[in-house]
């Protein structure tokens, strides 16, 4: 899945542009045909203007931004770290005790309820959205030992947590497709909610959502949250 910048960054003239990867199970070890891809992207160039580009360096997000590959030659030298289910368990008990967290939502969040896109969401809709993707990529990466996590009891708690100060609003985004000949609508919700109440047991989660996007159309960048906790 690729991360686009934030910023709303496009042009790439005289611009430095970082774009994100995540690699999920085993596609971890096809990093050397991505970033083989990304050099010749560049010189192809993209877009309708075929803009061209070199390829500065690959880092480790996981690992303080480490180089993992040798300079700018897009050989890898260094294999990145990975996250596992039990690395967000300890970071969430790292943390302690909390009792409010803020979760700004950085790139559309499109999120359905009964078959309708949302213009709002409360912390039950988004938690379930989180466990909605995990069990998508158990299911397609083969996760199996992770499966059968009894959920129910945190569902159900989900819905005790009031949702405090709401400060969203529904940012349209646009691509054009190909396949079908035209422009493709992706608006979501941008902007930050606030929750408050026992959170410890959805902190592995939303520390997760965080890395793993929510919502549809995330292959394209959507759903990117960060989360801090008090």
């Amino acid at each position: 899945m690729f991360e686009p910048p934030t910023n709303g960054q496009t042009r790439l003239q005289g611009n430095e542009i970082q774009l994100g990867l995540l690699l999920y199970g085993d596609a971890i070890n096809y990093l050397p045909y991505f970033t083989y891809c990304f050099e010749r992207l560049g010189q192809w160039g993209l877009g309708r203007n075929r803009s061209r580009y070199e390829l500065d360096s690959v880092r480790d997000v996981f690992n303080d931004y480490t180089p993992i590959t040798k300079g700018n030659t897009g050989e890898i030298i260094k294999r990145p770290q990975t996250k596992t289910w039990e690395d967000y368990q300890s970071m969430a008990v790292e943390m302690g005790a909390v009792t409010r967290c803020q979760i700004e939502m950085l790139t559309p969040l499109r999120v359905k309820q009964g078959g309708q896109l949302q213009n709002q969401v409360n912390f039950d809709l988004l938690i379930r959205a989180i466990i909605r993707r995990w069990h998508l990529l158990c299911k397609y990466y083969s996760f199996e030992e992770y499966k059968n996590i009894e959920l129910t009891e945190l569902l159900n708690l989900a819905r005790t947590i009031p949702s405090g100060t709401l400060n969203l609003q529904w940012e349209e985004r646009e691509r054009y497709s190909r396949r079908q000949g035209q422009r493709m609508m992706m608006g979501g919700m941008v902007g930050i909610m606030e929750c408050g109440g026992e959170l410890e047991p959805f902190l592995p989660w939303l520390l997760l959502g965080q890395d793993l996007h929510v919502g549809k159309n995330t292959s394209f960048g959507l759903g990117k949250y960060i989360v801090k906790c008090k």
